[in-house]
């Protein structure tokens, strides 16, 4: 029996229920907890097992999650002609009433942290749904990947297959109020991804671009050159864009692209810092040099 759902859904639940929903007991659990309350003395595992007629090694699991539980306890009798052995019997009736008004008040506040968590992550969600994207890249497979994965997600993508198609898609764009940033900016577009590497203009040409124009567009760049890329981006934009390193699956993308805490793309930044700190360039060791303190003065 499901005593959690039990609990919950009686409108007159007894105390099995109760029991058996604070301390997650099984229902032989519960008859030997009963037993246990009515005895006026304590029994042994072979009295036990004789009152709910179940085998001793049965009924000795279940007992160890009564005392797990911390509502019977366990006592060593010595035998005459030499060894020992262990009695059971429950916590006093206070202890018992207690011990069930506390685990309530736990009950109580955990649900209340899971609404909170409900509604946070709820409401994220709800912001992160009809983005508008405007994509740049000259690989047909991956444009196509792009619209399908983020489409499904409800999306609104534009699909651009070269540098100066894309400065015109977005040029030509109307301003909106960004979705899921918390702040009230308009821009053409909630996330620009860009290809590193196209023809006409490359990816970090565009973004200079579109970053003159909207300096807080967010930007992210879909690069198998991870090095180049990190490193153009400071030298030629002045900060660190987003970056995802191809090849990588739906999944990642639709992660990335909903993602809107600032926090959470660092943490994500710095998961690559390992694999990427052995690199040439002192511009590169001073960055992260300078994302190491940043993420020590963070709680992730």
């Amino acid at each position: 029996m499901n005593y959690s759902a039990s609990f919950i859904n009686k409108v007159n639940p007894s105390f099995r229920d109760l029991f058996g929903f604070l301390y997650d007991l099984t229902a032989l659990d519960l008859d030997l907890f009963v037993v246990l309350i009515k005895s006026v003395y304590p029994m042994t595992l072979e009295e036990l097992s004789n009152e709910v007629s179940r085998d001793k090694s049965t009924v000795f699991r279940s007992l160890q999650r009564l005392l797990a539980a911390g509502i019977c306890t366990k006592e060593s009798r010595n035998l005459r002609e030499g060894g020992y052995y262990h009695v059971y019997k429950s916590v006093e009736l206070e202890t018992l009433r207690k011990g069930a008004w506390q685990k309530l008040e736990q009950v109580k506040e955990s649900v209340a942290i899971a609404l909170k968590n409900f509604d946070d992550e709820t409401q994220q969600f709800v912001q992160s749904r009809g983005m508008r994207i405007l994509v740049a890249d000259d690989e047909r497979d991956m444009t196509n990947s792009y619209k399908l994965a983020l489409g499904q997600r409800g999306h609104k993508v534009v699909i651009t297959t070269n540098g100066e198609e894309c400065l015109a898609a977005y040029k030509s764009a109307p301003n909106e109020v960004s979705k899921g940033s918390g702040l009230q900016t308009k821009r053409p577009f909630d996330a620009v991804i860009l290809d590193y590497k196209m023809p006409k203009l490359n990816g970090i040409d565009v973004a200079k671009e579109i970053l003159s124009l909207v300096p807080e567009q967010r930007i992210i760049f879909a690069s198998a050159f991870v090095r180049d890329t990190l490193a153009e981006s400071i030298k030629q934009l002045g900060q660190v864009v987003e970056l995802m390193q191809k090849p990588f699956d739906a999944k990642a993308l639709v992660e990335t692209v909903e993602d809107r805490g600032i926090q959470d793309g660092l943490k994500r930044l710095m998961s690559g810092i390992d694999q990427l700190e052995n690199l040439e360039g002192k511009q590169l060791t001073e960055l992260f040099g300078a994302l190491r303190l940043i993420q020590k003065a963070r709680t992730f």
